[in-house]
């Protein structure tokens, strides 16, 4: 599974870039233990994305997802 996260700050504020950990955001936002055929190894990308989604939370961070 390749993940790819990019960080952007300016001005004390910043914003995170994820790639490839969030593929339906309207299935997967309530529940991260979803997967689909594009989460290569389906068991780290449920564990992953639970971790991502509770960090993000927890942070004043803005967040953008592609897919």
């Amino acid at each position: 599974m390749y993940l790819i996260f990019y960080v952007v700050e300016s001005e004390g504020k910043s914003i995170e870039f994820w790639g490839d950990i969030l593929h339906f955001g309207s299935i997967q936002f309530p529940n991260p233990k979803i997967t689909g055929v594009y989460d290569v190894n389906l068991n780290a990308a449920a564990k992953q994305r639970a971790k991502q989604f509770t960090r993000a939370e927890k942070s004043p961070r803005l967040v953008a997802a592609a897919h």
